[in-house]
Formats: C-alpha cells, sequence, structure tokens
C-alpha cells in the first residue's frame, strides 16, 4: 500500500516521503497513531503543493541572508573598553558585546552566531566571523578602543540622574 508519511518515522522514511508498506502496518499502525496518509491523488496534490511553497520559502529566506551576509561584510564596529596603559584591557571583548554592538547598527544576530577566533584583549583592529543561516558567513571587523572619558562621566550622570528620579 502507497502511504504519505506525516511524520518522521523510524525505519520508513522522514515526513512528506512517498513510501510502500503492508497495508496491515499502514491500516493498524501507522493511519490510526496518525503517522501516515493513504496516498491518494488529492494527498498527492497536496503534498506537491506543500514542497513548492516550501521551495519558494527557502529560496526567500537564502536570498534575504545573502543579503544580510553582503551588508555584514562591510560593517565595521567600535567597541570601547576600560584598558590600561599599554593598551591591554581589563577583560576581553565577549560574543554578546559584539551582537549588542550589531544589534545597535540595526543587524539581529545571536551571540551564538558569533565566532571569535581567539580572545580579544587589546585594542586595535579585528575580523570576526558570524555563522548564518543556510550554512553562510559574513565577517565583521571591529574596532576595540579606549574608553573616552566623557562616556565614563555620562553614565555616571546617568546612574545619579536615575537614582533621584
Amino acid at each position: 500500500m502507497k502511504i504519505v508519511l506525516l511524520k518522521d518515522v523510524q525505519n520508513i522514511g522522514r515526513a512528506g516521503e512517498i513510501k510502500e508498506v503492508s497495508s496491515g502496518y499502514a491500516r493498524n499502525f501507522l493511519i490510526p497513531k496518525g503517522l501516515a496518509q493513504i496516498a491518494s491523488d488529492r494527498v498527492l496534490k497536496i503534498l506537491e503543493l506543500r514542497k513548492a511553497i516550501q521551495a519558494k520559502k527557502a529560496e526567500e529566506s537564502l536570498e534575504k541572508t545573502q543579503q544580510v551576509a553582503q551588508a555584514l561584510d562591510d560593517l565595521e564596529l567600535e567597541i570601547p573598553m576600560r584598558v590600561q596603559e599599554d593598551g591591554t584591557s581589563y577583560g576581553s571583548v565577549t560574543e554578546q558585546m559584539i551582537a549588542d554592538a550589531c544589534s545597535k547598527a540595526g543587524y539581529s544576530i545571536e551571540k551564538d552566531h558569533v565566532r571569535i577566533a581567539e580572545p580579544i584583549k587589546e585594542t586595535g583592529e579585528y575580523g570576526v566571523t558570524i555563522q548564518l543561516d543556510h550554512g553562510l558567513e559574513a565577517t565583521i571587523h571591529i574596532v576595540v578602543v579606549p574608553f573616552e572619558d566623557g562616556e565614563k562621566i555620562n553614565k555616571t550622570e546617568k546612574k545619579k540622574s536615575g537614582k533621584k528620579g
């Protein structure tokens, strides 16, 4: 009996595949459990339509991801850090800091997608890889700069004004 699998079934196949199984197995196990349907002409047409829609969505998603990758390749971000006199920072630049900087620049990047080759602990320019969907990667350029004195004052003033109000 020809069936269309609605869900992945171990040792049979994956959802959406058309398989030939014994009629007893189909009628007594697969169909009652909602794992499969009989492969009628109507069901096969619906399956083809769903596959076409999924292919179109996947193509659109790939195009969007490619556009984001191209935009990210040109991106340069400044990350201010507290540094010592010799240019080394008190801490490392983290994936979360880079993801936040990307977010401020208008890109939605999760920290899990950021790949730092080695810890960044000094001021300077660095290339950081961003892992995107569809196996695409982009390299952004970050510039680690020391905090400006004005930034420290502004943060202190915000904290003071926040406590009063």
